[in-house]
């Protein structure tokens, strides 16, 4: 069972997603220093996270409480979590706050990673990673949802 981790760290203005309990073997910036990729032994993305910089909040996610520290069924074509929405299939994961804006174009791309990121109002609103790219498997089968402060 594959589960997607979302953690929202509001003490250091940013977030942590988990794609795989795979241990991390090194650390590589990207989009400029804005996104740091934990890769596996085999290059694949076990971690992404953005601490402080663009901001790097979800908007919305700090003032959902209720959403915090819980897990959330996902289907093979993702789900949603109060404001956080998850689209997966076998090419590509995105999460998204509030509604999927993939039909607009991205605000910062890392093609080597095949990563597209959407920001608005110096706020991270999206992601979309390939699935090629992660080091889990696809389905996600469940998004859990976590706050450092709210915990």
């Amino acid at each position: 069972m594959n589960a997607l981790k979302l953690e929202y760290d509001p003490c250091r203005g940013g977030f942590h997603i988990e794609f795989s309990s795979a241990p991390a073997t090194s650390v590589h910036p990207i989009l400029g220093g804005l996104f740091h990729l934990c890769k596996t032994k085999d290059s694949r993305i076990a971690r992404l996270f953005c601490w402080d910089r663009v901001g790097g909040r979800f908007p919305g996610l700090h003032s959902n409480q209720a959403a915090f520290s819980r897990s959330f069924p996902l289907n093979e074509e993702g789900g949603k979590a109060g404001s956080v929405q998850v689209t997966q299939s076998l090419e590509q994961l995105g999460i998204w706050i509030g509604s999927v804006r993939d039909q607009q174009p991205s605000t910062l791309q890392d093609e080597e990673h095949s990563i597209s990121v959407w920001i608005a109002e110096n706020q991270v609103i999206g992601i979309r990673i390939g699935m090629r790219s992660i080091a889990a498997m696809y389905p996600f089968n469940s998004l859990n949802l976590a706050a450092e402060d709210l915990k």
